[in-house]
């Protein structure tokens, strides 16, 4: 394989089951970089969200963040695309969950606000597991949360809503339909998460492969969840995790082993063969 492009999901995919890299896959990342191919992480997570450990793996330049809204060049910590949504739009949507009391963020220049409140009750829920580290230290509460976004120069790249049973989803997803100008994507079961329209993990990773004068066939994308599926049907190759949705399996050439079991790696090391 002439793969010069890499695109690696983080949750459930470069992390583990502990929210951890493991060593294999760090090492599998860094000798894959060694040998010229570009690696970019390609997440639903916002900037803040990628910790140290993973962030400083030599040979990362570039991390696709929030679904697909902004691309970041990490060694020179700029933003390459931002895609956002309105803040009319925005401040309409919001309202949704505030009125069913359901926990949100709306994410500006890589962190999740909402008014202390609903901060309050999210780290409450997150509260002695896994991903309390990674939500401590990607969300903020601000006054008013209204104010806050008219006033911000930043751009809002994401919301998230976290819903508490399928019926409420579904609901929920059936008022979003009158946003033409969203990108609507579901995971975890529960959550919903939606950006600009033109904000996807596909089109995101397309256009950093065009930035760097890669064609898409010489591109390979892993990934494990419905937000991966753009990313997954624009790459050269398709790669899921052995832990991937099912439907996220029957779209790729390729399935490797799971996130505890250095399915990432795996993928590399043959690619590097």
């Amino acid at each position: 394989m002439n793969i010069k492009l890499v695109g690696l999901d983080l949750d459930g995919t470069v992390l583990n089951s502990q929210k951890q890299v493991s060593e294999r896959t760090k090492q599998a990342i860094e000798s894959a970089a060694r040998q010229g191919v570009e690696i970019a992480y390609v997440t639903g997570r916002p900037l803040s969200g990628i910790d140290e450990a993973v962030r400083n793996i030599e040979g990362i330049r570039y991390a696709i963040t929030s679904n697909g809204a902004v691309t970041y060049d990490l060694q020179t910590d700029t933003i390459l695309h931002g895609k956002y949504i309105e803040k009319a739009v925005a401040k309409e949507i919001i309202r949704i969950p505030m009125e069913r009391k359901l926990l949100h963020n709306v994410f500006i220049h890589g962190l999740g606000y909402s008014n202390r409140t609903f901060y309050e009750q999210i780290m409450q829920c997150y509260e002695g597991r896994i991903l309390y580290d990674y939500v401590k230290r990607s969300r903020r509460w601000a006054d008013d949360i209204f104010r806050f976004m008219d006033e911000t120069a930043d751009g809002i790249e994401n919301i998230w809503i976290r819903t508490n049973a399928e019926v409420e989803r579904r609901d929920i997803l059936e008022q979003l339909q009158q946003y033409p100008e969203l990108r609507i994507v579901t995971t975890c079961g529960t959550d919903i998460e939606m950006g600009n329209a033109a904000s996807d993990k596909g089109l995101a990773f397309l256009e950093l492969a065009a930035e760097l004068g890669i064609e898409q066939r010489c591109t390979l994308a892993i990934g494990d969840d419905e937000n991966d599926m753009g990313m997954l049907r624009e790459a050269g190759v398709a790669v899921a995790m052995g832990n991937a949705l099912t439907l996220v399996k029957n779209m790729c050439q390729w399935v490797t082993e799971d996130n505890d079991n250095d399915g990432v790696a795996l993928v590399l090391e043959k690619i590097l063969v």
